[in-house]
C-alpha cells in the first residue's frame, strides 16, 4: 500500500512520455488523458484514506534518510494530491476539446505539470521541492505558450522572473545545509531551532531567501506582478492547471515555515513580513481587479486576492491559522479555476480573442451564462453562503484573537469589498452593456465544454459549503500534524483552540 505514495508522481511522468509518442494519433491522446484523469481522482482518494491512519515516509529505492529520497504522506500532502488530481480532471475537458486541437504536445505538457507539483506536494526534503518546482516550471513555460501564435512579453517575464526564483532557491538550500546539516524537512524543523551561534546567522539568511522564493511562487506582490498578465495568454487547460502553481508556493509555506510563525524564533520575522506583504496583496489585487480590462487579467486579479488571504491566515501562526489557511487554499484554487475556466468559455461563445470588457458582441447561451457567472462572483467575493464566505469567516476567526485583527480585519473586509465591485463592473460590462461591436470569430469552438468545466468547480465549491463542517475538522486536523513538528514547548501562535474540536497546540 506505501508503494501507492509513489503514483501521483510516477503515473503522471509515464503519461506524459506515452502522448508525446502519440504526438499524432489525436484519438488515442484523448483516451489516454480521460484514463490518467480517472486514475489520479483514483489515486488521490487513495491516499486521502491511507492519511487517516497517520503520517507515513517512503524511501525510494530502500536509502535511508536523510541519504535517499523521501516522499512524506499526511492529512496535509494527501489533501493537495486530491486537489491537484480534482483540477486535473476537470482540466482535462478543455484539454480534450480545445487544447489538444491548439497544440499536439498540451496533453503531454499537462500530464508532466500535474507530475511536477504531486511530487512537490509529496516530497519530503527542500532538494526534492526544488527539482519538483523544475519539473512543473518547465512544463508551464511551455504549456503557456502552446499553440499560440503571439509572441507574448508577459511569457517572456514569467520565465525569466522564475528561473531567477530557481537561482535564489538553490542558493537558499545551500546556506541552510550549510547551517543546519539537513534539507529533509522533518529535520530541519527542529534543527532550525537548535543552530549554534556561530551558524545562526548563515541558516536565518538561508530560510529568508528560501521564504522569498515561496512567496515568488505565491505571487505575492509587489513581486507576483507578473501573474495577471502571464495568465492572460494562456489556453484554458494551462489557466486550469495553473490555478494550482500559486498554491504551491503556500502549501511549502505553510509545511517549512508554518510552525515557526508567530512564535520568538528568528524566523518570526519571516511571519512578520509575509503579514505585511500579504495585506499589500489585497488591496493592490483589488486595484488590479476594477482595472483590469480583460476578463483573465481581472481571473489573474484575483487570484493575486485569494493567495494573499490564506497567506494572512498563515502568517499568523498556530494550528488554528493554518487549518484557516487551508480550508481557504482550497476554496480559492477551486475558486480561480472556475475563474479561468469562465472567463475562456466567455471569450470563445462571445467570439472574441482578447475577452475585453469594453467590447460587448452577443453571447451565446446568454441566460445559462449569466448564472454561471452569477453563481462563480458569488464564490470568489466571498458572499454567502458558499465556500468564499466560510473561508474568510475561518481567517477572520483565526486573526481576531491577535494584535493584528485591526489591521487585518480592516484590509480583508476593505479588499473584499473593491473585489465585489470589480466583479460586478466586469458582469455589467460582459452581460448588460447593449452590443458595440461585431463578433469577430463566432461559434469559436470549446466555448460550452469550457463552460461545463467551470460549472463543475462551481458544483465543488457548493459541496464544500454543504460539507463544510467535516471538511474544516479535516483540515483542523491536518494543520495539527504540521504545528506539532515543532519542538516541545515552543509558542507557536496564541493560545487558541479551534472551536472544532480540534486537539490543543502540543500535547
Amino acid at each position: 500500500m506505501n508503494h501507492l505514495i509513489t503514483f501521483p508522481f510516477i503515473l503522471p511522468l509515464l503519461a506524459g512520455a506515452l502522448l508525446m509518442v502519440l504526438a499524432d494519433r489525436p484519438a488515442a491522446r484523448k483516451v489516454v488523458t480521460a484514463i490518467m484523469a480517472m486514475v489520479g481522482l483514483a489515486v488521490g482518494v487513495a491516499l486521502v484514506m491511507r492519511s487517516i491512519e497517520g503520517p507515513v515516509t517512503y524511501q525510494l529505492g530502500d536509502w535511508p534518510a536523510p541519504f535517499g529520497i523521501s516522499m512524506h504522506l499526511d492529512r496535509l500532502s494527501a489533501t493537495m494530491v486530491m486537489l491537484s488530481a480534482v483540477i486535473a480532471a476537470v482540466a482535462a475537458l478543455p484539454a480534450i476539446g480545445v487544447d489538444d486541437v491548439r497544440s499536439r504536445y498540451a496533453l503531454a505538457l499537462a500530464q508532466f505539470q500535474v507530475a511536477g507539483i504531486n511530487g512537490a506536494f509529496l516530497a519530503g526534503d527542500l532538494f526534492n521541492i526544488f527539482v519538483c518546482f523544475e519539473i512543473l516550471l518547465i512544463s508551464s513555460y511551455a504549456l503557456m505558450v502552446q499553440g499560440n501564435g503571439r509572441a507574448p512579453r508577459a511569457a517572456l517575464v514569467y520565465t525569466v522572473i522564475n528561473l531567477t526564483g530557481s537561482a535564489i532557491f538553490l542558493l537558499g538550500i545551500g546556506l541552510l545545509y550549510g547551517a543546519t546539516g539537513t534539507l529533509n524537512l522533518a529535520d530541519l524543523t527542529v534543527r532550525l531551532q537548535m543552530m549554534p551561534p556561530e551558524v545562526t546567522a548563515l541558516g536565518v539568511t538561508g530560510a529568508w531567501l528560501v521564504a522569498l522564493v515561496f512567496a515568488l511562487k505565491s505571487a505575492v506582490l509587489p513581486i507576483g506582478l507578473w501573474l495577471p498578465g502571464a495568465y492572460a495568454i494562456a489556453g484554458p487547460t494551462a489557466i486550469t492547471l495553473f490555478a494550482l502553481l500559486t498554491k504551491v508556493g503556500v502549501y511549502t509555506m505553510l509545511r517549512v515555515f508554518g510552525p515557526w510563525f508567530g512564535g520568538d524564533s528568528a524566523l518570526a520575522g519571516i511571519g512578520t513580513a509575509l503579514w505585511v506583504a500579504a495585506l499589500v496583496s489585497l488591496i493592490f489585487g483589488a486595484v488590479l481587479a476594477l482595472a483590469a480590462m480583460t476578463l483573465r487579467r481581472l481571473a489573474g486579479a484575483l487570484v493575486v486576492g485569494s493567495v494573499a488571504t490564506a497567506l494572512l491566515s498563515l502568517s499568523i501562526g498556530g494550528t488554528l491559522a493554518l487549518s484557516a489557511a487551508l480550508f481557504y487554499t482550497l476554496h480559492s484554487t477551486i475558486a480561480a479555476a472556475a475563474c479561468f475556466l469562465v472567463a475562456s468559455s466567455l471569450s470563445r461563445l462571445r467570439g472574441v480573442a482578447e475577452d475585453r470588457l469594453d467590447v460587448a458582441p452577443a453571447i451565446t447561451g446568454r441566460g445559462a451564462m449569466m448564472l454561471l457567472f452569477l453563481g462563480i462572483a458569488i464564490v470568489v467575493t466571498g458572499l454567502p453562503p458558499l465556500s468564499g464566505f466560510l473561508g474568510k469567516v475561518s481567517v477572520l476567526q483565526a486573526v481576531m484573537p491577535t494584535s493584528r485583527a485591526t489591521w487585518s480585519v480592516t484590509i480583508l473586509l476593505v479588499s473584499s469589498l473593491l473585489t465585489l465591485l470589480a466583479v460586478a463592473r466586469a458582469g455589467n460590462a460582459v452581460f448588460l452593456k447593449a452590443p458595440s461591436a461585431p463578433a469577430t470569430e463566432r461559434g469559436r469552438p470549446g466555448g460550452a465544454i469550457t463552460a461545463v468545466a467551470a460549472g463543475v468547480m462551481l458544483a465543488l465549491s457548493v459541496a464544500m459549503s454543504v460539507f463544510g463542517g467535516p471538511l474544516r475538522q479535516w483540515t483542523d486536523m491536518a494543520a495539527f500534524e504540521v504545528s506539532r513538528l515543532a519542538q516541545p514547548g515552543f509558542n507557536t501562535a496564541p493560545d487558541v483552540v479551534s472551536p472544532h474540536g480540534m486537539p490543543p497546540e502540543h500535547p
